[in-house]
This record gives C-alpha cells, structure tokens and sequence, in this order.
C-alpha cells in the first residue's frame, strides 16, 4: 500500500501541497545536472563560471574566458543545421479531392499559426537552448481563440528522474514565475488563493540560471499533466488530468485531460541512452574546452612572466627615460657594450596542440574547417558542385536534421490538439490565411469544422522549404540543369529564379503565364469559368489546363470542375484557330452550303480532348 496519494488520483485531499512535494524532490533529484547546466551558461554568455557561488573553478585555472569554444560552436551548428526551415505536409492515401481538399485546409492552418508565431526564428533560440542545456521547448497554447506558441525557459520541464527513464513519462510538470497581475486576469475568481500565493522554492528551482532574479510581485506556478491511458471498452482517453496551482492552492481545479500527448514539442541535440533529458553539445565539448582554457592560460602565463624582454648594459651605464616594465637591464663587465635579448618562451607544440584540439572539436560534431570558417574550396567551383559539396556535408548531419523535422511534426500535433480543442468549445476563431492562387496571394478563411480529418485518413511529414541552393550561381546551374532536361520550360525557369532585380521585367514577361495559372486556380478552387481572351497565351493555357485536367481527374474532382477545364481547351483552340489566317476558299457548287464554325462556349466531349 502506497504512502501518499498521487495529485492525480480523487482521494488526494491537497492537490498543491502534493504538487509542490513532487517538484520539490524532482529539483532535488536534479540538482548535480542543473549545476553543469550553469556552467556551460555561464561559459556560453562569457561569464567566470565561479560566479555561480562556487569556492573554486570547475574547469580549473583562473575561471577567466579566453576563448570560447561553447559559443563559437553552438554559433556555426545555429546557422548550418538550426536554420533549416522544414514545412508541414499532410499526406492521403488514395484518397478523393475533397479529402485532399480538408487535408491542404488543414495544412495552410498550421502554416498560418506558424507564421503568426513567428515558429522558425522562434525555433533558432530553443535550438540554442538545447546547444547548451538539455533540452529546448516550444508550448503550444490558446488565448482569446487563438493558437500560440511560445518558448519554454530553461529549467521550466520536470521529469521525474524514475518516470522518465524510457523518455515516455506519464507526468509532466512546468513551473514558472508569473505575475500576480496576470494570473488576475486570468483567474478573477481565484483572487483570494493568488493574494496568498508565494515564491516556494522558485530560488533552487531558478537560481542556477545567469541573471536570474525573482521580481517582487511575482509568484511561482505549477502546472501539471497526467497522461490519460486509452480504455478499448469505451473506445476513448480516460483517467487524464491536468491543473496549474500556486503554493498555496489550485488557481485551475483539476480537470479531464483527454488528449494522448502534452502541449509540448522537445529537441535534443543528442539523446541519451536511458533518461528524459539529452546530452547538450556543450557537455560533449567539456573536455576539448578544458584542454583550450588550460593551454591559453599557460600561454598566458609564460608569456606575462618569461617573455620580459632582457637589455645587457655595461657595468656603469647610465640609462636614462627607460621605464623598467616590461624591461630587465643586466649589467656585466666586458664586451658588446650593448646587446637586447627577447626569449621565446611559449613552445610551438603548445600553439599546435590548441589550434589541433579546436579542429577536432568542430570534427567530433561534423563540422570542417571550411564550414568553421565560412569560405568555400579553393579554385574555380561551379554552382553545381558547391552545392553538391554542400549537401555531402549535410550528410554528417543527417540524423540531426531528421531530428528537427521530427521536432517540427510533434508541434504541429501539438497545434492540431489545441485547435481541435477550442473547436469543440465552440471558442475558435477563424483563420485568415495567406495563400499563393496563381500569380497572386489572397488572404483566405477557414473553417475548421469544415475541415476535419480522422487520424487514419491522413499522415503528417515535412517537406523542405526549397531543394534549391541559397546561393544565386547554384540556383541558376540548378534550373538550368531542370531545364535542359526538359523537367521545366522557360516560364517556370524564371519564375523559380525569383530575383528581385528581375522583378519588374518578370512581372510583365512573366503576366500570360500567371493570367492561365489564374484561371485554372478560379475553376478548381471555385468553381468560376473565366472566357479566355485572344491576348491570352493561348499555347501555354492549353498545355497547362490539359495537365491540370489529368491530374485532378485521378483525384475526383467534381465533374462540373472538370467540364470547365475542358471548356477552357475548347475555347482557347477556337481562338487559337481564328487567329489563323484562312486560305482562299475554292469554287463551291452553288447547291453546297458553307460549314459554320462552332461558336465559343460549345465544349467537346472528353475523349475528344484525350485522343
């Protein structure tokens, strides 16, 4: 029989005071890796890590930052590998068009709130939380009916070291100091409980973090998930709870939690073999940053006290105006009269052993020396063949890289669950989303009851942002290549390109183009029929509205849709063919009558289009 009842369960009688009993022993459980976590902080902001309250330097010397191998680290992998910017994709199997229409739906809501919240930079700053600290987190949550996203401080996620063990615990809690004004507003009725609220153990829980201070009006919350467990019988989530307390009672009563994940999305830059938290990339470079701040501070050493330049003067010398630091005068009798003598005090293995030990620090995490530095391979490099070194060198990051899309698909999750929560509560808030129809951007509405998925009918993954190098020659070699083999035409080319220098050429060059994309974009989304007109690209209308017309067939487009497509072909040949001059006509009997042309707006039959 257990001792005390868990939060969780109906028979504990005092929910905060068990909370803070809980997390009061997970800090304590926590307390040896909180004080590296402030090591590795410090070094990285380049501050003495015996600030911490500490009687000595844990990485031995004199503390002082020489050279920082955290931050020059964690700063190269934040630009080549934190950077990337993967985009959420729904997937269907062999479904229809309405399907695939809720699925693109559901897509552009989760890209409109990663867009709101601002998710990629939001993303570079949790990366560098988990370059330096166990882990890095985004909170997916509501306010006023709509979807936020916000960054998860250090130190704010307990797991309870036991429960964790297998990185699935079945607990989960954020403390963090608020202030009282805010939890006011959001819970008016609780304005007894939060008058009496107080800091707890906010000072073991925060302390640690560089700079932290506590403000005076500020008390610490706790909020707390239990994960519900799934009942065939009833075919649903049951036994989940959630609540937020303070230390001197519950400002959110506990209440159902029915949903099978928490509100978080976690990246690690490496995971451990057992345990919740990872293993930071300053805790893997611990040993290469000792060996450089002790080689630095022998340098430095030797180089304040051995390398006092010498004068040897002649026994009786006067020497006037010549300060004695950093200069030692010897005096001897004999000749030269006059002589200086500068020591080389600092062995070259010393200098050759650092400059080694830095580059096999940037080597263990996947990073050459070219990378380190920012330059390219000597000699003439075609676009092409940057990029393809590029892309060898993403190799070494490859599992890193699948981590990232990893962590991006759980925050999308995590965004799906909140909407769909605020659906059911009838407290959700339109979208207004910003899509590309054709040449032109609309800001679009969603309805999310409109657009619902089951699970089984979708799955989520990402896609990169643009297969296409950053660099202006590679993009060129790039879609020059596409377009010698015939993948694209010299539309698309230039469109792909994108340059802003081009942009006012491109937009009149590029204007029939768009003008066919447009009215495709009308037909499918729509349902609107738009005449084309004989300055149309008549050529590139047809080509485009044929290939539009298989591929939405095969998705189930509604027929109507699809006889206007057809209509469009129709159209666009009449025009194409009165555009032609006509020959002469011959000598007619006069009893045989001249055919009529069909009229625009008459559309063939399909098969006549396909043969």
């Amino acid at each position: 029989m257990r001792a005390k009842t868990r939060w969780y369960e109906p028979e504990c009688y005092d929910i905060a005071t068990e909370l803070r009993r809980v997390v009061e022993k997970i800090i304590t459980q926590h307390a040896d890796r909180r004080r590296e976590d402030s090591d590795y902080l410090r070094i990285h902001n380049h501050k003495d890590p015996t600030g911490v309250g500490r009687q000595e330097n844990p990485f031995g010397q004199d503390g002082r930052v020489r050279y920082n191998l955290f931050r020059a680290a964690t700063t190269t992998c934040r630009a080549t590998i934190g950077s990337t910017k993967p985009a959420i994709k729904y997937g269907t199997t062999n479904a229809d068009w309405s399907v695939m229409r809720r699925a693109k739906k559901r897509e552009q809501a989760v890209r409109s709130v990663f867009d709101d919240n601002k998710v990629y930079e939001l993303f570079k700053e949790i990366f560098t939380d988990a370059l330096v600290t166990p882990i890095g987190a985004m909170k997916a949550y509501s306010e006023d009916g709509r979807v936020k996203i916000e960054r998860v401080g250090p130190g704010e996620l307990l797991v309870d070291r036991d429960e964790g063990y297998y990185r699935n615990p079945p607990n989960l809690y954020q403390i963090k100091p608020l202030g009282r004004d805010i939890l006011y507003r959001l819970y008016p009725d609780k304005e007894e409980i939060i008058d009496r609220a107080g800091i707890g153990n906010a000072k073991d829980a925060f302390d640690w973090l560089p700079g932290w201070d506590m403000g005076d009006d500020q008390v610490l919350v706790t909020e707390a998930w239990h994960l519900p467990v799934w009942d065939a019988a009833s075919d649903a989530w049951v036994d989940g709870k959630h609540c937020i307390a303070t230390t001197s009672g519950l400002v959110l009563d506990l209440e159902d939690y029915d949903v099978s994940g928490y509100p978080f999305a976690v990246y690690r830059w490496e995971k451990r073999s057992f345990g919740w938290p990872g293993m930071s990339l300053c805790e893997e470079l611990r040993g290469h940053y000792e060996t450089v701040a002790y080689l630095d501070f022998r340098i430095q050493d030797l180089l304040r006290n051995l390398s006092r330049v010498k004068m040897f003067v002649q026994k009786g010398t006067i020497l006037d105006n010549i300060s004695d630091d950093p200069l030692d005068t010897v005096e001897f009798d004999g000749t030269p009269p006059f002589q200086i003598y500068s020591p080389n005090v600092v062995p070259e293995e010393l200098f050759t052993t650092r400059r080694e030990t830095i580059q096999d620090a940037f080597r263990q995490i996947g990073i050459n020396e070219m990378t380190m530095v920012g330059t390219k391979p000597p000699g003439d490099w075609s676009g092409i063949a940057l990029q393809e070194l590029k892309d060898s060198a993403s190799q070494r990051f490859k599992d890193k890289l699948e981590e990232i899309e990893q962590f991006y698909i759980d925050l999308s999750k995590c965004i799906v669950r909140e909407i769909e929560r605020l659906s059911d509560a009838g407290e959700l808030k339109q979208f207004k989303v910003r899509v590309a129809r054709g040449s032109r951007y609309q800001v679009n509405e969603i309805d999310w009851s409109k657009n619902k998925l089951s699970e089984d009918e979708y799955w989520t993954e990402t896609n990169s942002s643009s297969s296409l190098p950053q660099s202006t020659a590679g993009k060129l070699a790039t879609i020059q290549a596409w377009q010698q083999m015939g993948w694209i035409d010299a539309q698309q080319a230039r469109e792909l390109m994108n340059l802003p220098d081009l942009e006012n050429a491109s937009s009149t060059e590029m204007a029939p183009y768009y003008e066919a994309l447009d009215k495709i974009e009308d037909i499918v989304e729509d349902g609107k029929y738009s005449m084309p007109e004989g300055t149309d690209d008549l050529a590139s209308t047809i080509r485009l509205t044929l290939g539009a017309y298989n591929k939405f067939k095969r998705m189930d487009l509604e027929p109507a849709k699809l006889e206007m497509l057809l209509q469009l072909i129709d159209d666009c040949e009449r025009l194409e063919a009165a555009a032609q001059p006509q020959p002469m006509p011959a000598a007619l009997p006069a009893e045989q009558p001249v055919a009529q042309a069909m009229p625009l707006g008459m559309p063939r039959q399909p098969q006549q289009i396909l043969q």
